[in-house]
């Protein structure tokens, strides 16, 4: 029996709206004329965000010589990737650390996957030039944000889903489709549109899997779409938060001729990708036990 969409629309419309500050940072930072400060402008206005970014900032994982006390010497420090990655991350994180046992994913394990797509999708960005890392890093750590509603699902239909993997050789959103009538992809989208996400993360949420049918997407989609989808498989191969939905997992090879990312390319990024996760994951632990 398969899911009703009526079921997952409520659990949908059930999630809390996604905070104004949010949905303002994400469409700032995907308009090419805006900086870093007029993102700035709209934090600031933020008591418990900047503190927690102040907070975080002062960690040891930065290993700053001095305190920083605003936002703009936060800036000035860490340069505006990282300090946008930070403020994405700040208001995610509890959100992606839930455990999801329909996906054999334990606490904590969701948001290593997901930071470590995010931060692979930067550093994939940053090989041909793209002008907004940033973005690509955000696509990334929002782009498996389907399975906090679906996991609840398909806890349930757990052994369907792996009888389906083992006896028909399907993909695991395949075999998600099969057994419940949707892939926690076309969830992630729903979520995304009602948090209005902007579209380039929305049809990230929805074709990371199917990269290349996006339809009549912009290039700039398309392009954060196939970004994402390479730093999802890379994030796959270094077993950061892999569950259960490893299984039978391949990277588009057209794609990955595309943007010239070889193996050892994909070794080079990953290494980083590696140290970058486990640092972030202390202070972001850290900072939840703090809020």
């Amino acid at each position: 029996m398969m899911v009703e969409l009526d079921s997952i629309a409520d659990r949908v419309e059930r999630l809390p709206a996604l905070p104004s500050t949010s949905v303002r940072i994400m469409e700032v930072a995907m308009d090419p004329k805006a900086t870093i400060n007029d993102i700035l402008d709209v934090v600031k206005y933020d008591q418990n965000l900047t503190g927690q970014i102040l907070r975080l900032c002062n960690s040891a994982y930065y290993g700053l010589v001095r305190q920083i006390s605003s936002l703009k010497e936060a800036l000035a420090y860490l340069g505006s990737t990282p300090l946008l990655q930070l403020i994405m991350g700040v208001h995610f994180n509890s959100i992606l650390q839930s455990a999801q046992p329909g996906y054999g994913l334990l606490a904590g394990m969701l948001w290593r996957h997901s930071a470590a797509t995010g931060l692979a999708s930067e550093k994939i960005g940053r090989l041909f030039d793209h002008e907004k890392p940033e973005v690509l890093f955000t696509a990334g750590l929002l782009h498996d944000i389907g399975k906090v509603i679906l996991g609840n699902f398909l806890s349930d239909r757990y052994q369907e889903v792996m009888d389906r993997l083992n006896q028909e050789s399907l993909r695991f959103h395949e075999a998600e489709k099969a057994v419940l009538g949707f892939t926690h992809a076309e969830v992630g989208e729903l979520i995304s549109r009602r948090w209005r996400l902007p579209e380039p993360i929305v049809m990230t949420t929805r074709y990371h899997h199917e990269p290349r049918s996006e339809g009549e997407a912009d290039a700039e989609t398309r392009t954060v779409v196939q970004v994402v989808h390479l730093a999802d498989s890379l994030a796959m191969t270094l077993g950061m938060g892999v569950g259960n939905d490893g299984l039978l997992y391949s990277i588009d090879p057209e794609i990955a001729r595309e943007y010239k990312v070889d193996h050892k390319t994909l070794e080079r990024v990953g290494m980083d990708v590696v140290s970058e996760v486990q640092k972030l994951e202390v202070i972001y632990v850290g900072s939840r036990g703090q809020q």
